[in-house]
Parts: C-alpha cells; structure tokens; sequence
C-alpha cells in the first residue's frame, strides 16, 4: 500500500518579524522632526530639552503590516511627542495623535492607504 504525501511550505519574513531596536535620536524642541521606520521595531526618542510639544513625522514604512513601537524616554510626562494627523508628511491617521512622556505607542503600516495607524 502506497501513501501520498503532501508538503505545503509558507516563507516567513524574519527580518519584519525580529527588526532592530534604534539607539536614542535626540529631538531639538522643533517641528518635523522624522523619526526612521526602515529596519527598526523599536525607536526610542527624548527631546534635546523639556518641551510641551514637539511634532514629529514617522517615516513612510517598508513593509505592508510592518509594526514600530515609538518610546518616548522624556522622563517628563508633560514632554509629549505630537503626531499631527491625517497629512501625507505625517503618514499617520488620528489627528492629536500625542505620546506622552514614559509612554509607549505601537504603529502599523497600511500599504493601501500609505497611513500609520496606532494600535495602543
């Protein structure tokens, strides 16, 4: 008696799966500040000084479903990081968009429609 056998494979992209986390990038308290996307699931950011608001621009992404992580390190709460909304510079969906001080927000990118959308 003989069997068949079936073999079915799927290619997994470890690379998008396991990215990098970014060193530090210090923000000068300015506006359109662009923090990079390609490579990285974890991008930490602190602002060269104590601001209210700085604004900021996630770079396009890489990926369809790529994911980033975005840890604003100020140990000040009241140091936000604005993510002006809906703009195709900003690429990112939700106006005020903000991530405080100590905070961590996830990202994911949406090919069709060129947007980040926050997921926490």
């Amino acid at each position: 008696m003989g069997q068949d056998t079936s073999l079915s494979v799927e290619q997994a992209n470890v690379g998008q799966l396991y990215g990098g986390q970014a060193a530090v990038t210090t923000f000068a308290a300015a506006t359109g500040n662009t923090i990079p996307t390609a490579g990285i699931r974890v991008a930490r950011v602190a602002t060269s000084a104590a601001s209210t608001s700085v604004s900021n621009i996630l770079a396009t992404g890489t990926q369809p479903g790529q994911e980033i992580t975005v840890i604003n390190e100020n140990t000040t709460a009241g140091s936000s990081l604005d993510f002006a909304g809906g703009s195709a510079t900003s690429h990112i969906i939700g106006a005020g968009t903000v991530v405080s001080g100590m905070v961590a927000a996830r990202f994911v990118w949406d090919s069709g429609t060129t947007f980040w959308y926050r997921t926490s």
